[in-house]
């Protein structure tokens, strides 16, 4: 896994979400830890959490879903804010699938993480 924010580009960003939602159990506390700061606050459809808090609350999400597609649409940074809109095509496990629009928002720190960040989430 490469050194660089996966706030970087539009690429980084789509691929480390897709990561952290498909891939192994095992590698999403060090991604989390990419994205957001130990302190950063984040308000995702009124849940107040913070970098310590997100793990469970991403293996929660991890544990609905059979799969997920994350594509990104919408990309901009300016160098420490950031917004961005991707679209979720969610698989549950019971088979039903869901379209998620997800809108964000945040201001990053030095390291390239999140110390702040605001997300909506539309189904």
């Amino acid at each position: 896994m490469c050194d660089q924010s996966p706030y970087h580009t539009q690429e980084t960003w789509s691929k480390t979400l897709n990561q952290l939602m498909n891939g192994p159990d095992s590698d999403v506390p060090q991604l989390l830890s990419r994205l957001y700061s130990q302190d950063c606050a984040i308000n995702t459809n009124g849940k107040k959490l913070d970098g310590r808090t997100v793990v469970p609350y991403i293996m929660g999400l991890r544990e609905m879903f059979a799969s997920t597609e994350i594509r990104s649409l919408h990309w901009l940074r300016d160098r420490d804010m950031f917004a961005e809109r991707h679209d979720v095509i969610a698989k549950l496990k019971d088979g039903t699938v869901s379209r998620i629009e997800v809108l964000i928002m945040g201001e990053l720190n030095s390291q390239g993480q999140a110390i702040w960040l605001e997300e909506i989430a539309h189904m």
